[in-house]
C-alpha cells in the first residue's frame, strides 16, 4: 500500500500543465509503505470450508462411481441378452434339424431292413455253389478239339467237409477242405488235348486233386472221364459282400 504527498498550487494551471503528470506538476515523491496481510477468518469457518470442499470432491467421485457401475451393469445386461438370443437361435436350429432327421426315419428303417436281408442272404448262401458259372469255366478252358459231354457234381450233406474212412477231414493241397466231387466226361482228338485240359482243370479255383480217370480211343477219337475234388473255395460269391449279387 502506497501514499503520495501533494503540495497545493497557488495559481491556476495552464493548458500545458494540465496535461502533465501530477508528480511532475507538484514535485511530490512516493513514500513506500509496508504491506501487512493477515487471515482474520476464524478456524471454524476455515474447517467448514475444507469439509465442504471434501464433500464436493467425494460427491463427484461417488457420482462417477455410480455412473461406472451403471455402465457396467448395462453392458453385462446387454451381453446376457445377446447370449440368450444366441442360445434360443441354437435351440431353434437343433429343433429344426431334429424334425429333418425324423423325416428320414422311414428311409433309415428301409436301409436297415435291406442290410439285414443282405446279411441273411449272405449267411444262407455262403454254402451255395454256382453250377452255371462252374460249367462255363469248364467249357472255356477246353482246348481246341476237346468237347465236354457230361458233368456230374455231388456235394456232401450240408456241404460239410468230406470225411476219410479214418474219421479225419479230407483236405486238398493248400489246406482247403474238400466238400464234394466232380466227374467230367468228354471227347478229344488225341491224348495230348486231354492232358492239356486236365492241367487247366487243376488251375480252376475250387477244384483240386484232379484224377485222369479212364482214357479210351474209338474211331480216331479219344474219350476220357476225369474226376476232381470240390473244395470250400468254390462256394458262395453270389450274395456275399465281397462278390455282391
Amino acid at each position: 500500500m502506497t501514499s503520495t504527498l501533494r503540495r497545493p498550487l497557488k495559481r491556476p494551471l495552464t493548458r500545458t500543465e494540465r496535461t502533465m503528470p501530477l508528480r511532475e506538476l507538484t514535485g511530490a515523491t512516493a513514500v513506500p509503505v509496508a504491506t501487512v496481510r493477515a487471515n482474520l477468518m476464524p478456524p471454524e469457518v476455515v474447517g467448514k470450508r475444507r469439509i465442504g470442499w471434501l464433500r464436493r470432491r467425494l460427491g463427484v467421485a461417488l457420482l462417477a462411481l455410480v455412473v461406472l457401475v451403471g455402465a457396467g451393469y448395462a453392458f453385462a445386461r446387454q451381453q446376457t441378452d445377446v447370449a440368450h438370443d444366441d442360445l434360443a437361435a441354437a435351440q431353434d436350429r437343433s429343433t429344426a434339424l431334429t424334425h429333418q432327421v425324423s423325416g428320414f426315419d422311414a428311409l433309415l428303417a428301409t436301409q436297415a431292413k435291406t442290410t439285414q436281408l443282405s446279411d441273411q442272404l449272405a449267411t444262407v448262401m455262403a454254402t451255395d455253389l454256382q453250377w452255371s458259372r462252374l460249367l462255363g469255366q469248364l467249357n472255356r478252358i477246353a482246348p481246341a478239339g476237346l468237347t465236354v459231354t457230361q458233368v456230374q457234381g455231388q456235394l456232401t450233406d450240408g456241404t460239410a467237409a468230406t470225411t476219410a474212412p479214418t474219421g479225419t477231414t479230407m483236405t486238398a493241397p493248400g489246406g482247403a477242405q474238400v466238400i464234394g466231387t466232380l466227374t467230367i466226361s468228354g471227347t478229344a482228338r488225341d491224348y495230348r488235348s486231354v492232358a492239356t485240359y486236365l492241367d487247366a482243370l487243376a488251375k480252376v479255383r475250387g477244384l483240386a486233386l484232379v484224377d485222369p480217370g479212364a482214357l479210351a480211343t474209338d474211331q480216331g477219337r479219344s474219350t476220357f472221364t476225369a474226376t476232381a475234388s470240390l473244395t470250400e473255395k468254390i462256394l458262395g460269391g453270389r450274395y456275399t459282400k465281397s462278390g455282391g449279387k
